[in-house]
Formats: C-alpha cells, sequence, structure tokens
C-alpha cells in the first residue's frame, strides 16, 4: 500500500525489534516520508537529536528536517 501522507520513520541501528531495513520498507511506500536510522541506538530513539526532528516534522511535515544531528552521532562505549 502507497501513501501520500507525511510521516517520519525513525530506526535505531541496534533494534532487533524492528530493524532499520524494516522502516526502510516502510519508508518506500511513503511518497512524502523521511526516514533516519540513528546509530548506536536500539529500539528505543531518544535524546535531543532525536527529538529534535521531530519538533521540525511537526512545524513543518512537508519539508525534511535537518539531520545533521543524525550524521554526528558516534558509537561509544564507557568502561565502568
Amino acid at each position: 500500500m502507497e501513501s501520500d501522507t507525511p510521516a517520519l520513520v525513525m530506526s535505531g541501528q541496534f533494534d532487533i525489534t524492528t530493524p532499520p531495513e524494516l522502516g526502510m520498507q516502510v519508508h518506500q511506500h511513503l511518497d512524502n516520508g523521511f526516514f533516519f536510522e540513528f546509530p548506536a541506538m536500539g529500539h528505543v530513539v531518544l535524546g535531543s537529536c532525536a527529538l529534535s526532528l521531530m519538533g521540525s516534522f511537526l512545524e513543518d511535515p512537508t519539508t525534511k528536517p535537518d539531520d545533521t544531528c543524525v550524521k554526528a552521532l558516534k558509537l561509544s562505549f564507557v568502561t565502568p
């Protein structure tokens, strides 16, 4: 099924429940959809970057949100 309804699809790189591949499959059927994969995140995509994208999308669902913050996210390890 195809849809022209604006949609924001966000996936975490390490989401085993709904992996990014599934998010991309959904996105392919959304003519006015935007897909973002968040590195180093799992099923729950949160944080200031995700909130910024959501806010931008809600303000103007016809314009792709600025994804600079997504590109800046890096995987990091913290030792106890």
